[in-house]
């Protein structure tokens, strides 16, 4: 064992005292926690402690000089080496974390410091060095790491974000959710609070301004606080946030501090409740609609009935027919029915669509809530004649149904709709104008605007109408067989 005494002060101490002062730092080092080491200026080392060789299971020979790389992790070795080098050629501290292996054969981290003791001239005499286990630490780190990163999952997930206010100092500091909801790029994350430069201010829509000035008086006078309200990111973009504030410090005289700020994007929800209220006055608008129609209905039947029995008869299947379109409708959320769907709903349930006593072709449109409830109630009516009275009454008759867009480039886009009846008995005209007469002509002109022309020929009875292309919800040009047969 080297003895080991502060450079230069042999001159002052006798040749015992320097050994019993060596003698008392060894006895300290020897029961320290940690790992140390006494290496001379070329970095050799001479003495470990105790501890070191309780934590590596290894002998003092195998130890001595450089033997400390026995218990070093061979893929970090080189860099420690690298780095040890350094420092002894150039005086400088060494520090560092790596891992070193305990006689379990586990490999722990460990904090390396190491610093030069020099003699009066300012030389290296010896190196003086300490490893600190460090692993509780770092699995601190790592849990607190892993905590953080299931923390931000949750919060990009959550559509939400967080920061933090200081009134006092009038800073803001933002975490990447929260900025990434303002729609926010701040170096570091760091905020104003107050003033042209308040970013959280500039972010707000313009109606919701003011509230800010709300939220910093709700935050003197109680400790939490929930809003709602609107930002508006830089291409344009608003977004629906629903916050809460919770102030976490407050100044000496009461006012709040310091709070921190969770919101989360509610724009869907937003959307949804709108459309929700929107639905509502549809259903109350619709509703009444409805039931004027139905009383119209109502009326009209009754006057071209005899008997009670035959007005329940007739009326129960108008009501039928106005429940098939109403019932594409609601496949379509009401936003409109493909006319293709609409007649094959009304004519199903009287012939096959699929037999060669019905053609069905046209364009592929869709036409609007109103305009379905109007042509789906004159097709039942037309529907119905012709099985009681005209080409579907005989087995040899035939409906052909087409729709088209007129070709004239010229004049507003018209719908054309044909109903031509073939192969049935000869037509003879009415006498007066019925119920269904009324729905498939008057109906028709009245409710979407439209020119209607009826001919009751002897071959058959022929319905043909032109409708303005506003009735459409698409008007696509593109022809496509409907549904049905060609």
């Amino acid at each position: 064992m080297k003895a080991l005494s502060e450079p230069g002060a042999e001159s002052d101490v006798t040749s015992e005292e320097a050994l019993r002062r060596a003698e008392d730092f060894y006895d300290v080092a020897n029961n320290l926690p940690t790992l140390c080491w006494i290496a001379d200026p070329n970095g050799s080392i001479f003495w470990y402690n105790r501890r070191w060789y309780e934590y590596t299971g290894a002998s003092p020979e195998s130890q001595h000089g450089w033997g400390w790389t026995s218990v070093h992790d061979a893929h970090r070795l080189p860099d420690v080496l690298k780095r040890w080098k350094h420092s002894i050629a150039t005086g400088e501290p060494f520090e560092m974390t790596f891992p070193l292996k305990g006689n379990d054969g586990i490999f722990r981290p460990f904090l390396t410091r190491v610093v030069p003791l020099r003699d009066p001239a300012g030389l290296v005499v010896r190196w003086l060095g300490t490893n600190v286990d460090i692993s509780a630490q770092v699995a601190a780190e790592t849990s607190l790491r892993e905590s953080e990163a299931l923390y931000r999952s949750a919060l990009t997930a959550g559509r939400m974000g967080t920061w933090q206010t200081d009134l006092v100092s009038k800073t803001r500091l933002w975490t990447q959710e929260g900025m990434a909801l303002f729609g926010l790029n701040l170096a570091d994350g760091r905020g104003h609070v107050g003033g042209d430069d308040d970013e959280y201010w500039s972010a707000l829509h313009p109606d919701d301004r003011h509230l800010m000035h709300k939220f910093h008086e709700l935050a003197d006078k109680q400790d939490s606080f929930t809003s709602e309200y609107r930002v508006v990111w830089p291409d344009g973009s608003i977004l629906w946030l629903r916050g809460h504030g919770q102030v976490v410090a407050r100044t000496p005289d009461g006012k709040a501090h310091r709070m921190v700020s969770i919101v989360a994007d509610v724009t869907k929800r937003k959307a949804t409740e709108d459309h929700i209220q929107f639905l509502m006055h549809e259903l109350s608008h619709r509703s009444k609609n409805l039931l004027t129609v139905i009383q119209s209905i109502a009326r009209r039947t009754a006057r071209t009935v005899a008997t009670m029995e035959e007005f329940e008869s007739r009326f129960g299947r108008r009501l039928q027919g106005l429940a098939a379109s109403h019932d594409v409708l609601v496949l379509n959320s009401w936003q409109g029915a493909p006319l293709a769907h609409l007649m094959r709903k009304h004519l199903e349930p009287f012939v096959d669509v699929q037999s060669s006593r019905l053609e069905l072709s046209g364009p592929d449109i869709v036409v609007s809530a109103e305009a379905a409830q109007a042509i789906g109630l004159a097709i039942h009516e037309l529907t119905t004649n012709a099985i009681k009275y005209g080409a579907l009454s005989v087995p040899t008759g035939k409906v052909k149904v087409s729709w088209a867009f007129d070709g004239d480039e010229d004049a507003p886009r018209q719908l054309l709709l044909n109903w031509i009846e073939q192969g049935g008995p000869p037509v003879v005209p009415p006498s007066h104008k019925g119920f269904g007469h009324v729905v498939f002509e008057d109906m028709i002109e009245r409710s979407l605007n439209g020119k209607v022309a009826v001919e009751f020929a002897a071959s058959g009875l022929s319905w043909r109408v032109s409708i303005p292309a506003a009735n459409l919800k698409s008007d696509d040009q593109k022809t496509a067989p409907a549904p049905g047969r060609n």
